[in-house]
């Protein structure tokens, strides 16, 4: 887990309301092909949210963070969860997007999916937030088939000053971090942070002493070294420890009640270091070593999870003549992961280790100075679906300096997770006698299987970037995907079993690839510079995803049909006042969601509208104050609901505000 403070960081960086479009468009991205090259330019549906972006929001955590970038899916299920996707598949585990912090992959890959509640960095240590939306899979490898978060962390050269914040709010009911950095030794540079948060359980209308609350606390490093003209060294690392109030309903016995008590409190528990070895030949030629171990401990009342991931890689760009540029590189990968056997939960074959070994490569040729294509595949071989290639074409053409078209096709793939490869989960019960006498109890088992394959997407994109004048720019992509070989569960035939004194039927859904289907959308963002202190942007996103189910157990552990909303739209204003006041404010619509209600006398998840809003002042150089307000147009409403082990909960998301103060010497 890495950590993050809940406040808006105000910080001495430059207002990028004040900053042209043309200056906007030279900001660099690394995301797209590991290794450097323009935003405005790159093939690809991408997005940067940068460290003023970061500031001038008003939200308090990455996942709303991602709320104001086209393409991405973000809900709030409940004071410490949350579903976020890009293009589709959302949900609580929303296996197709890999995460990542500094290149360290935050996916889990015991569930398949990201812990949001444990990606808790201090938002100022964050230089920028790079999102791609649709595959980057042939340099990222596995998992990485609807989109790519890297969060990218400061140098520790830019982390010179200490700094002090602190604030509370109703949902907030604490919130603190202390960073400081220096020079350590001559061009040598450290930078060390702790923070921590608690936050208030959130409300639910079907469950009395509904309890959610949740907090952390968290410690972290990084070091830079520049050894030469040519070599450059960072390390960083980290513990964490989350503890969280659950709200979940799991199988405990075949005895009444059956379940556990609908509330416990879990703990994740996370120790990271990552380190990397960066050579620069000359102009066009470098390479990088990396090397990161990630330890993650999870205790629920139901199992303890311990996963191990090690990795280790190298990666050269190099020119091959006056057209092409390469990149390659080399991977292992390896994961041990244990879980304490219950009644609820267990694993076939425990303590095993996952190896994946992987190769890439990636040509782009210039055929003209405002024409070239990208070409590569990433070659992986893993334990569980041994050989998987992932290749993708793209082009750029940029007709003039302001306008630029793309496009890409692409194949990626999503391999099975621990549990869906072995593990044995209790999901429901039917007490004896339910539909007659002499009926046993019947208790459901999902069931992980060995011969569960990878996902497959093939994807179309096609993309544009124009600037009109100096004062706006439009972005905007469209796709179509094509999945195959999607997981979804199968009732497998009945077994008579017997434990203890008691017979009872076993009746197991299994993990199968029995799904498949299309999806299609586009995505629209505009930025405006309306004057040199107010900038504007907004974004509208338009999904349809459509599946079809082979198997009679559904689309297995996601909300994948009905988690997607089709339409979603937001309106940023960033208003830079005079005497070191600033206003900014996000409107955001989200459409209805087709999920199955707890209430039943509801239907789905409704449409809303709501709005944020924060305002902050700097008195001096060393201190700033803020003010801000979440979801400011309705007292509550429901944005998601839990898919698997939810039990009856329904959370309602209610309208919050904070204040908070930072000190900077």
């Amino acid at each position: 887990m890495l950590s993050l403070s809940s406040v808006p960081a105000v910080s001495d960086d430059l207002d990028l309301t004040e900053l042209s479009l043309d200056e906007l468009a030279e900001i660099e991205v690394t995301s797209v092909s590991k290794k450097g090259e323009r935003l405005w330019q790159t093939a690809a549906a991408a997005h940067v949210i940068t460290q003023d972006d970061i500031r001038r929001s008003g939200h308090t955590s990455i996942p709303e963070l991602l709320r104001t970038v086209p393409g991405m899916h973000v809900a709030q299920i409940d004071a410490n969860s949350y579903a976020v996707s890009a293009r589709g598949f959302n949900g609580r585990f929303a296996t197709k997007m890999l995460v990542m912090v500094d290149g360290l992959s935050v996916y889990s890959p015991f569930f398949s999916g990201v812990f949001w509640e444990e990606i808790n960095l201090s938002l100022d240590t964050i230089e920028r937030i790079e999102v791609i939306r649709g595959p980057g899979a042939t340099v990222w490898g596995a998992n990485a088939v609807n989109g790519v978060v890297n969060i990218i962390t400061k140098h520790a050269e830019d982390s010179h000053r200490a700094r002090i914040e602190t604030g509370a709010g109703n949902d907030k009911i604490g919130f603190g971090s202390l960073g400081f950095g220096s020079e350590l030794l001559s061009n040598t540079y450290y930078r060390i942070d702790m923070n921590g948060q608690l936050h208030d359980s959130f409300n639910s209308p079907l469950q009395a002493g509904y309890n959610d609350e949740w907090g952390f606390a968290n410690g972290s490093f990084r070091l830079d070294r520049t050894h030469s003209a040519s070599n450059s060294l960072m390390m960083t690392g980290g513990y964490s420890r989350s503890s969280f109030h659950r709200n979940l309903q799991a199988i405990e016995s075949l005895t009444p009640p059956y379940t556990f008590a609908p509330q416990f409190e879990s703990y994740a528990n996370t120790a990271y270091l990552l380190g990397r070895w960066d050579h620069t030949s000359s102009t066009t030629s470098d390479f990088s070593v990396n090397a990161s171990i990630r330890n993650h401990e999870t205790e629920e009342i139901w199992t303890k999870i311990k996963t191990t991931q090690t990795d280790l890689e190298f990666r050269h760009r190099f020119a091959g003549g006056d057209r092409h540029e390469i990149v390659y590189g080399v991977g292992a990968r390896f994961i041990d992961v244990s879980a304490s056997p219950s009644f609820t939960f267990s694993l076939d074959r425990n303590d095993e280790t996952v190896e994946t070994f992987s190769a890439f490569v990636q040509d782009e040729i210039q055929f003209h100075e405002r024409f070239g294509i990208t070409v590569g595949t990433k070659l992986e071989h893993n334990s569980f679906t041994d050989f998987e290639w992932q290749p993708s074409f793209r082009f750029a053409w940029t007709p003039t300096e302001k306008q630029v078209y793309w496009g890409a096709v692409s194949r990626a793939v999503r391999t099975p997770s621990r549990v869906e490869n072995s593990g044995n989960m209790a999901v429901g019960v039917i007490p004896a006698d339910s539909f007659g006498p002499g009926q046993p109890t019947t208790l459901y088992v999902w069931e992980g299987q060995e011969s569960f394959e990878s996902e497959d997407l093939l994807a179309y994109e096609l993309g544009t970037r124009h600037r009109l004048g100096d004062w706006l720019s439009l972005d905007a992509a469209a796709y179509y995907n094509v999945y195959e070989n999607l997981g979804s569960l199968e009732f497998m035939d009945p077994e008579v079993t017997q434990a203890a004194a008691e017979t009872y039927v076993r009746l197991p859904l299994a993990q199968v690839n029995g799904n498949a289907g299309t999806s299609l959308g586009f995505e629209i963002a505009a930025d405006a510079h309306l004057h040199r202190s107010w900038r504007v942007r907004a974004g509208y996103t338009f999904t349809e995803l459509n599946l079809d189910f082979e198997f009679s157990g559904g689309d297995g552990l996601g909300n994948a049909s009905g988690g997607t909303p089709t339409h979603t739209g937001f309106v940023q204003s960033m208003v830079t006042l005079p005497k070191q006041w600033t206003a900014d404010w996000t409107l955001r619509y989200v459409d209805r969601l087709n999920l199955n209600n707890p209430d039943p006398s509801k239907d789905g998840v409704a449409s809303y509208v709501e709005l944020n809003a924060v305002v902050t002042h700097r008195f001096n150089s060393w201190l700033s104050m803020m003010i801000g307000g979440n979801n400011l147009l309705n007292e509550h409403h429901e944005e998601f609901y839990p898919e698997f082990f939810g039990g009856p909960s329904l959370t309602e998301i209610g309208r919050s505000g904070y204040v908070g103060a930072r000190l900077t010497f």
